[in-house]
């Protein structure tokens, strides 16, 4: 009876504010990527990688909670919590890894006949290496978010690059050719650089902020330029640089003189819209 009672009396800690990311952009951040590196090449090796990244996402938002209660010295029920549910995301997203491992291997092992893995298998065209090269920027959002309070804007941007890494890695175990899956990479790199001034700097001035609209609309003309410049060159689908035109043209418009408040709900889902247009209309006319 008596540890009946003193479990009863434990402070209940809410799993929901422990797991769920503060910053529900990150849903669509992991999203465009994983469809994009899906629709290049799919495989069951990129669904394992697609669970590594969302488990990696997941475990985020408890561990900087138990890593700020820990460096201020304080142990609070949550801390408990929070370091046990980011441990159990850290090694399900290592089991992702290593089935992406196992799988990718099985799939390049049963490739066509005549062909050696250990020989036409270079470093370009290894999962592997976006990840890896993913872990600069990750490193960078993880340092820039302890120096400052607040998420800033290189620090957005430098998380969704790290997430947009998933997109060539998963093109890439799915046989992608290293062209085509790093293309895809640097063409969300674009986007990102697009959206996320752009939606920085509508959430500012609705709150009647300093917003720097000047460098949101010039990072909005970015992807329809080079759109159309990859389009004259035919690494990409004339119609594709028309989809980029669109939503070039749509961001300078959200950023006019006089635009209304949105709240930052609607603003987010129309961002991922946008941002799933895009990658369809890019994974179907992407060119080496």
């Amino acid at each position: 009876m008596a540890a009946d009672r003193a479990a009863s009396q434990r402070p209940r800690v809410a799993l929901g504010p422990l797991i769920r990311p503060q910053e529900h952009g990150v849903y669509g951040l992991w999203a465009e990527p994983v469809l994009l590196g899906s629709l290049l090449a799919p495989s069951w090796a990129g669904i394992a990688l697609a669970l590594a990244g969302a488990s990696a996402v997941l475990a985020q938002q408890p561990a900087a909670l138990a890593l700020a209660d820990l460096r201020r010295g304080r142990r609070y029920p949550r801390t408990t919590v929070a370091s046990r549910i980011a441990l159990a995301l850290g090694l399900a997203a290592a089991a992702g890894l290593a089935a992406a491992a196992v799988l990718a291997a099985q799939a390049s092992t049963a490739g066509p006949a005549g062909t050696n893995p250990t020989v036409a298998v270079t470093l370009a065209s290894a999962w592997w290496l976006p990840l890896a090269l993913a872990a600069v920027p990750a490193g960078l959002q993880l340092s820039l978010d302890r120096a400052f309070r607040g998420k800033t804007a290189a620090a957005q941007v430098s998380g969704a690059v790290a997430l947009a890494g998933l997109a060539p890695a998963i093109a890439l175990a799915g046989g992608a050719s290293a062209a085509v899956a790093w293309a895809a990479w640097g063409w969300l790199i674009l986007r990102i650089g697009a959206s996320v001034p752009a939606v920085r700097a509508r959430l500012r001035r609705a709150r009647g902020r300093d917003a720097a609209i000047r460098s949101a609309r010039l990072g909005a003309m970015a992807l329809p330029l080079v759109a159309v410049a990859a389009a004259l060159t035919g690494h990409l689908a004339p119609w594709a640089a028309g989809v980029a035109i669109v939503l070039g043209a749509r961001a300078l418009w959200t950023l006019r003189g006089g635009a209304p408040a949105v709240p930052p709900s609607r603003i987010g889902m129309a961002e991922t819209v946008a941002g799933l247009v895009w990658v369809v209309a890019l994974a179907a006319g992407i060119r080496a």
